[in-house]
């Protein structure tokens, strides 16, 4: 079925539920457990509604006053995540605000209006209405009461009727979690648990793989998914029911491959549209999930990891998926030293909207070679007679060095060239050294180099190298332009150099998410050629 057939079938399922039988009370409470933030909280109170990469400004205003320019918005803010934000602040204001919005909703949109009927979106905001129940009804009359118990009973009715409908991945955990949540907790409708419970442990096993990953290697995606499967397995259990044996197994599967996508600072690498996870989500869901499972130490998910002396190094070394929120980061990698991030990737774009989606998601964006701007190609993205070489990872060490070698085939029926990307990281931690290498191999390789070279008119094909750097490391470049001096925040000073090329300081942009605007910062961009069929960038980074 198609966008609009999905829609049009979720408008139906949306306006015959509402005669379903309706829920009275609760037969559990789940306890809260959903993390917000303070300082959005605050921006919700004063007004800047910032959601699906729109900001939208009502000073002093409702949610529901706004008027966005796209349906995401739309959708998002009926998804009711922002009531972890106000819950969040502690204070009378965020707590009015939440009675108030929430009221509003039920009389305007419960009956199967607005932009929030679709599966993901309804789950999303049943989870929020459960976990926050205690503080949403307090003081309320009892006509308020029946009113919140009538409307959850509908959307737990839709949700048994809908929650296929839901995109695979996030989107299908948050329609089926939500119904979870409604036959665990609402006195009548126990009745959907069971077959929830079953098809959440079916959709468990087809779409969280072998090693804890899954399709979009999104880290963050992959993190919110493994907080529902805690919600809702904690929830059960705090309830007197065994979760499926496959919900329990695919939470054992993530494990190991999040704690493998952290970097020094606790939160996860930037990749594929994902941000570092809200603060304390990660430690909070691992600590409830209790699954006592180191971290692959060579990475998990498509992603190589170095670790030596508290440096820590990811390298995005999986074929490249082709999701909405996919970015194109062949071999790029993020580097920390102890708890401090040093490059790091542009990261999810489209919390600020389409143009900062569509930057954010381009080779340049991340710490990986360019040639001119151009975009490598994707497997998913060739015919099926001319597949590009999976990437090839191979790790090693010796009494010096951790080292990882990858390589790949992204530029190869565009320029004839593959892409060799060596890193080391010293034992003591104290020297990151790495080499970028573009090389054609092969008749067909060179003819291609060649047919570039002719069609552009060039003798040199430019390469450029990106090391885009944390805004809270403070970049300066010296030498006489042969070095950048790197200062973080505990006072420690790391020197970038490389060999025979040059070096410039550049400006960039980082995604930290809460903030109402993306942060400046600088990027490292080294620029060299390549020459008779081969191009090369050498650098390296040393601790003062």
């Amino acid at each position: 079925m198609g966008f609009i057939g999905t829609e049009i079938g979720n408008a139906i399922a949306a306006r015959l539920t509402r005669f379903a039988r309706p829920a009275k009370a609760f037969v559990s409470y789940p306890e809260p457990k959903s993390i917000g933030l303070p300082n959005r909280g605050m921006q919700l109170i004063s007004g800047n509604f910032l959601f699906a990469g729109e900001l939208v400004v009502v000073p002093d205003g409702s949610i529901w006053d706004a008027e966005p320019n796209t349906t995401a918005f739309a959708k998002d803010i009926h998804g009711f995540a922002w009531l972890d934000d106000l819950v969040a602040l502690g204070t009378k204001d965020g707590k009015e605000k939440s009675k108030e919005w929430l009221w509003y909703w039920i009389e305007h949109y419960g009956s199967g209006a607005g932009a929030g009927w679709s599966p993901h979106i309804t789950g999303r905001r049943v989870i929020r209405w459960v976990n926050h129940a205690l503080l949403l009804l307090q003081g309320e009359p009892t006509e308020r009461s029946v009113q919140y118990f009538k409307s959850l009973g509908h959307q737990a009715s839709f949700l048994s009727r809908r929650w296929k409908a839901a995109p695979v991945g996030l989107p299908r955990f948050e329609a089926m979690v939500g119904l979870v949540y409604c036959g665990l907790a609402l006195e009548t409708k126990s009745n959907l648990l069971e077959p929830a419970l079953r098809s959440l442990g079916a959709e468990c096993q087809k779409s969280i793989q072998s090693d804890g990953s899954i399709q979009s290697r999104n880290p963050e995606e992959l993190l919110q998914i493994f907080t529902l499967l805690t919600w809702a397995a904690q929830s059960l259990s705090d309830a007197g029911h065994i979760p499926h044996r496959e919900h329990l197994l695919a939470m054992e599967r993530i494990v190991p491959t999040l704690r493998a996508l952290r970097l020094g600072d606790g939160g996860l690498a930037h990749f594929h549209g994902g941000g570092r996870g809200r603060d304390g989500l990660l430690d909070q869901t691992l600590a409830d999930a209790s699954i006592r499972l180191a971290a692959y130490p060579l990475g998990g998910m498509g992603y190589a990891r170095l670790s030596q002396s508290g440096v820590t190094i990811l390298v995005d070394t999986g074929d490249q998926p082709t999701g909405a929120l996919a970015h194109n980061s062949p071999l790029a990698f993020e580097l920390s030293a102890g708890a401090y991030p040093i490059f790091v990737n542009v990261g999810p774009g489209h919390y600020y909207g389409d143009e900062w989606h569509s930057a954010s998601a381009e080779v340049g964006a991340h710490n990986t070679v360019s040639i001119l701007g151009k975009a490598p190609e994707k497997n998913a993205e060739m015919g099926k007679n001319s597949e590009l070489d999976p990437p090839v990872v191979t790790h090693s060490e010796n009494e010096e060095y951790q080292m990882l070698v990858c390589k790949h085939s992204g530029y190869v029926h565009t320029h004839g060239l593959e892409h060799f990307r060596s890193i080391d990281v010293a034992r003591n931690g104290r020297i990151i050294r790495g080499r970028d290498r573009l090389v054609a191999e092969g008749a067909d390789a060179t003819n291609r180099f060649d047919n570039w070279m002719t069609f552009h008119g060039k003798y040199t094909m430019p390469i450029n190298a990106h090391f885009h750097i944390h805004p809270d490391v403070d970049a300066q470049i010296g030498m006489n332009g042969r070095a950048v001096s790197l200062h973080l925040p505990d006072g420690t000073v790391w020197v970038f150099q490389s060999k025979n090329s040059k070096i410039e300081l550049q400006d960039s942009a980082y995604v930290e998410d809460g903030r109402l605007k993306m942060r400046a910062t600088k990027q490292i961009v080294v620029t060299s050629q390549a020459t008779d069929y081969e191009g090369s960038i050498s650098w390296s980074l040393t601790r003062g």
